[in-house]
Parts: structure tokens; C-alpha cells; sequence
């Protein structure tokens, strides 16, 4: 299907794009300011880093849902499609491992 418009359609989607950046730009910036709250700027912004990775999965399952694909090819994407996700959980999980060596948390 044709968008009548679609400079104006691609520029939206671009900003949304950009619009994603956001979190990393102020948690950076702020990092630099009151170092009183620097971990826990560095530990939301580790947050969001894992999330985006879920967007990601979500395309190929995505793709996998609505192209014409043999059966086997569909199964892979959709076993790709949770790739992303578990390896930004798993990077998740070892900045909290690496934040509790020598202390009980």
C-alpha cells in the first residue's frame, strides 16, 4: 500500500527514531552534574540499554509472523526473535554480579 505523503511519514518515524536516544543523552549528560547520583543514573541508563535489544527480537518475530516462509525458516526467526532479549537480560544480570562481588546484596 502506497502512502500518498511518504517524506512526511518517513521523517515522523525518523524523529521517533531519534526520540529513542533521549534516555541515553539525559542520563549521560546528567552523570556529569551531582556525582551524589551517578550510580544510579548508570544503572538506569543499563536499564534501558536492555530493553531496546527487546525491539529488536520483536522485528524478526515480526517478520517471522507475516512473510510467506517454510516452516522451518519461521521457527528459526522465531527462536532468533528472543536472542536479543535474553542476551540484554543476561547483561543485566552480570552488571548486578559484578556490583555484588565482595558484599552480600
Amino acid at each position: 500500500m502506497d502512502h500518498p505523503h511518504p517524506e512526511p511519514l518517513a521523517r515522523r518515524v525518523a524523529w521517533l527514531g531519534y526520540g529513542g536516544l533521549l534516555p541515553f543523552l539525559v542520563l549521560a549528560s546528567a552523570s556529569l552534574g551531582n556525582a551524589q547520583h551517578a550510580q544510579l543514573r548508570n544503572e538506569a541508563r543499563l536499564a534501558y540499554a536492555t530493553v531496546i535489544p527487546s525491539f529488536v527480537g520483536a522485528l524478526h518475530w515480526g517478520f517471522a509472523m507475516t512473510r510467506d516462509l517454510r516452516a522451518s525458516l519461521r521457527t528459526w526467526r522465531f527462536v532468533w526473535s528472543i536472542v536479543p532479549a535474553l542476551l540484554a537480560w543476561s547483561t543485566l544480570w552480570r552488571s548486578v554480579f559484578w556490583s555484588c562481588t565482595g558484599r552480600r546484596c
